[in-house]
């Protein structure tokens, strides 16, 4: 009723309403209202100059095809949420507005991290954070890690601790989003135990070698003993020694 009747005032009050009732719910921690030209009339997300979570493009496909979308997106703030829009519409059946409901996609890399068992850290193409599941996490690695280096695994190294980096590119189909997600796993067990696996096995390489090469001396001896002997008679005879 309140896009009907385009009271901006109603619009906020209800808004408002919507997102206390929804901020119950785990899973909604933002809504966005957004009319068919595009702007942006309420968000919930505090902001001097609040953006849309979902790019303009998006915001034309969903309110002409009326299909509700579902997916990553972001805004100009930098912000990334799990996404999902829907037309909203009036009482004569014409689309009044989209109606965007948003999670902090921090949730979802939470989840992430329990299952895979490794912190989880979003940067854009410059590398400035905009998700992570650990307090100044990628402020401790970032020189140590190439963002540029994507589908590769690295280990870098830190006091002592051994990390495993995977990083994949990542794209928010919703907004304009080109980051990278970086997988980062602690292996020092792993490593150490690589370490000492690789010094045992160069130990044994090491007396393995010792004895070949004495066990060759030992044969080599062995066998040119008759040929010393005799040369050693013919020295002699050279000598006029019967």
């Amino acid at each position: 009723n309140a896009l009907e009747s385009d009271n901006l005032v109603e619009i906020q009050r209800a808004g408002n309403k919507i997102i206390e009732e929804l901020e119950s719910e785990p899973a909604i921690d933002r809504v966005d209202l957004i009319l068919p030209d595009g702007s942006l009339v309420y968000s919930s997300q505090t902001a001097v100059f609040p953006s849309a979570i979902v790019s303009n493009a998006v915001i034309e496909d969903v309110l002409e095809s009326e299909i509700p979308v579902r997916g990553v997106g972001n805004d100009k703030q930098r912000n990334t949420a799990l996404v999902y829009g829907a037309p909203i519409y009036g009482d004569d059946g014409s689309v009044l507005a989209l109606g965007v409901l948003g999670l902090n996609i921090s949730s979802a890399l939470l989840d992430f991290e329990e299952v895979n068992f490794a912190s989880v850290v979003i940067v854009n193409r410059r590398g400035r954070v905009l998700a992570s599941t650990g307090e100044n996490l990628w402020d401790r690695y970032s020189d140590l890690i190439d963002i540029s280096e994507a589908n590769n695994l690295q280990t870098i190294e830190d006091e002592g601790r051994y990390f495993s980096v995977i990083v994949l590119p990542q794209t928010a189909e919703l907004g304009g989003l080109v980051g990278r997600l970086l997988n980062i796993r602690e292996v020092t067990e792993l490593v150490t135990r690589q370490q000492q696996i690789s010094q045992r096995t160069l130990l044994i390489a090491v007396i393995f070698l010792v004895l070949a090469v004495f066990g060759v001396y030992l044969y080599m001896a062995h066998a040119f003993a008759p040929l010393v002997e005799g040369v050693s008679v013919l020295s002699a005879l050279s000598k006029g020694d019967l």
